[in-house]
């Protein structure tokens, strides 16, 4: 049996490798559409949130302003969202999903969901859940 602290180590490690490999998969289906799993992340906001600002969507997502403005540039170069001026300000902008990008967004949530759903046959709603918990609060 090993120490406890290498079994503690053991079982982060084990952890991260399994999330990681989760992220590869995701990443590989994504990549047949010439995204990332942030683009997608953010395609799939813009998409909810038609004229969502970049400040809200930066919130929603956890990254700061650099890796949202990096991100929507990608986005826009790809013809999958425009930017467009708020009328209520004009300093703020909104991002709207394209047609293009309602197609691709489309096609990657069909592929991700087959993904998906090999994940949720593994696990019970509450022991997703109880995981969602136990990362959330050490992350």
């Amino acid at each position: 049996m090993l120490p406890s602290t290498l079994q503690n180590d053991h079982f982060i490690w084990h952890l991260s490798n399994r999330v990681e490999g989760v992220a590869r998969v995701q990443d590989e289906i994504l990549s047949k559409f010439d995204l990332t799993y942030s683009n997608f992340a953010m395609l799939s906001f813009i998409a909810a949130l038609p004229g969502i600002s970049q400040k809200n969507l930066a919130e929603y997502m956890d990254l700061n302003a650099n890796g949202i403005v990096t991100g929507l540039d990608d986005l826009v170069s790809k013809g999958l969202i425009n930017r467009a001026r708020k009328h209520a300000d004009r300093g703020k902008t909104g991002a709207e999903i394209t047609r293009r990008g309602r197609q691709i967004l489309a096609a990657a949530e069909i592929a991700l969901s087959r993904h998906s759903s090999s994940i949720q046959q593994a696990c019970s709603n509450a022991g997703i859940s109880d995981l969602s918990a136990i990362l959330g609060s050490v992350a």
